[in-house]
């Protein structure tokens, strides 16, 4: 949790967001500096306290470097993106943060064998999570007419590109990867289009969430883990909703 708020005080600062869970972002109450110091002894805090063993020091330090690499690529990959390269993107953020989460809950515990699969399980619903959060800047921009989160930055999604398979927006598409102006694709997109398209990026991910935890054993926790990833979502998509 302590390298989950360090990260999202580094995000919220790289990115503008002035808010964060409907209160003023660190940077902006107390400066970037500070808030950017204030991060890495919540990230070098969480690792401190996490590293009770080897493989969860690891676990904690490699999640790290993934944020980070996956950081650096939002801006790095911009002009060579491919769904390829978004994928891996992802994977190194959000991914590398859920499926860290997964991943400890098996470390510190007697099924340590677990590790792997219960990472993967955590990457996806990761994947799902980010998928979503894209899509919903995605449909808030289309619904205000405002460009909000990446398309206000200029950073393709999966969500956007992925409408190139609709030949009435590619030209807008275009614009928005060559230009990263949002103008013309937030004005012609329909909202249904963009969601029956979500609806066809996050289904595979759901199935594979669901395959990774076939080597766990049956137990209502188990139960539990296998509709995180729909009702997580469909909560996401309920609230953030504009």
């Amino acid at each position: 949790e302590l390298v989950h708020g360090g990260a999202l005080i580094h995000d919220d600062w790289i990115d503008g967001d002035s808010f964060r869970r409907a209160a003023p972002a660190l940077w902006e109450e107390l400066g970037p500096r500070s808030a950017i110091l204030i991060a890495d002894l919540m990230v070098a805090t969480g690792s401190l306290h996490g590293a009770v063993s080897m493989a969860t020091g690891k676990s904690l330090a490699k999640c790290i470097r993934n944020l980070s690499e996956g950081a650096i690529a939002d801006f790095t990959d911009k002009h060579n993106y491919s769904e390829s390269v978004y994928l891996h993107r992802i994977k190194k953020k959000t991914g590398a943060l859920y499926g860290t989460a997964s991943e400890l809950g098996a470390l510190v515990s007697s099924e340590t064998h677990l590790d792997i699969p219960l990472y993967k399980y955590g990457e996806t619903v990761g994947i799902i999570y980010q998928i979503t959060d894209d899509y919903l800047d995605l449909y808030n921009s289309i619904a205000t007419k405002t460009p909000v989160g990446d398309l206000a930055i200029g950073i393709p999604t999966l969500p956007i590109t992925r409408l190139s398979k609709h030949k009435k927006y590619q030209k807008a598409i275009s614009e928005f990867l060559s230009e990263g102006n949002p103008k013309e694709l937030i004005h012609s997109v329909d909202l249904s289009d963009a969601q029956k398209l979500y609806e066809e990026l996050v289904t595979p991910w759901m199935q594979v969430a669901r395959k990774s935890l076939s080597e766990v054993p049956e137990s209502n926790y188990k139960t539990l883990l296998e509709e995180v990833p729909l009702s997580f979502s469909n909560q996401l998509i309920s609230k953030d909703k504009i």
